[in-house]
């Protein structure tokens, strides 16, 4: 098993512990739980593999295998949080139209690896946690977040293509 492998399953095995525990902390709002632990995981396998799983500290995040298996876990653990939340209303029908959305860019950009799929299928699954908390089902401010999701995209694979060509230092790795 390499370190991309190692990192993604041990970000799959705290997703599949982390995410139904987050039902027994009732301290803060289950929503903002549920963003929090999806935007720490997602960030997790990358830390991991980079920093714990890798030897010789290669900058794996822009390597195909890598984006793969990211976008392949993000989306699986998306589908998670449907089966442990279908019932209690946290998994709207905004939360489900997004994640249906985005499957299908993750599944194109897997048969074509073209990142314009990512971007075209943006990912705010995990902001419309939050959306629904504040806003309900009043989706004024849709275009607002949509719009800052698909910047957020465009600049995410504007970098990626910058390290993937050595423009641009890997932080904490000798540059």
């Amino acid at each position: 098993m390499n370190a991309i492998q190692k990192g993604m399953m041990l970000r799959v095995i705290l997703t599949l512990v982390v995410i139904p525990l987050l039902k027994v902390w009732s301290a803060v709002d289950i929503r903002i739980q549920l963003y929090l632990a999806l935007a720490i995981l997602d960030n997790l396998d990358y830390t991991a593999t980079q920093y714990f799983f890798s030897d010789n500290r290669v900058n794996y995040g822009p390597t195909k295998e890598y984006q793969n298996l990211d976008k392949i876990v993000d989306t699986l653990s998306y589908w998670y949080v449907v089966v442990c939340y279908l019932h209690t209303g946290i998994v709207t029908p905004l939360f489900l139209r997004l994640l249906v959305y985005r499957t299908i860019g993750v599944l194109l950009y897997l048969v074509t690896q073209q990142s314009i799929c990512l971007i075209v299928f943006f990912d705010a699954v995990k902001e419309a946690l939050l959306y629904d908390m504040w806003f309900g089902s009043d989706y004024t401010y849709l275009p607002v977040l949509i719009g800052s999701v698909v910047l957020f995209e465009i600049g995410h694979k504007a970098i990626n293509e910058r390290l993937s060509n050595g423009e641009l230092p890997v932080l904490g790795h000798g540059g």
